[in-house]
């Protein structure tokens, strides 16, 4: 996991030039501004930008992918994101068509605060929860979830 600023980002550009192109995709677009939906960056990847409210961390899952890396990035508000390696986890529920699996959850994990201009990189070997109430007060989240096909 890689959990930064996201003026931080061309640090991590190394991995691969499409995290690259991800990155410059958040930097030149007004998230905040922009519509909820899917939009595509390149042919590895694409974008979610949805909004919700943030929930009580008992509401919330543990989740991880099969075929993606998630870069996780909040515009607006701010969350509580749960983290832990998928080791060693009892699946709850998988489903494959939709590229997600949850698990009960764990006896340990720790805990990233993303907050406006915070991103979150998780690759399918690590389990997240996120949308969790930050210190149990209720927010307003505006986020992009990249998914970068592996």
């Amino acid at each position: 996991m890689i959990a930064a600023n996201i003026v931080l980002a061309d640090k991590y550009a190394y991995l691969n030039p499409v995290f690259t192109r991800c990155y410059q995709w958040l930097a030149s677009h007004d998230i905040v501004a922009m519509a909820d939906g899917t939009y595509e960056i390149c042919e590895q990847a694409h974008a979610i930008v949805q909004r919700y409210q943030t929930l009580p961390e008992s509401a919330c899952r543990f989740e991880a992918h099969f075929e993606n890396i998630d870069i996780q990035y909040v515009a607006a508000g701010v969350e509580s994101f749960g983290v832990c390696a998928v080791q060693g986890l009892r699946v709850s529920e998988e489903r494959r068509d939709e590229d997600v699996v949850f698990f009960d959850k764990p006896e340990h994990w720790d805990q990233v605060v993303l907050s406006a201009g915070k991103f979150c990189l998780l690759t399918p070997e690590e389990a997240h929860q996120p949308r969790v109430c930050y210190q149990d007060q209720l927010s307003d989240v505006t986020k992009v979830v990249i998914k970068i096909k592996i």
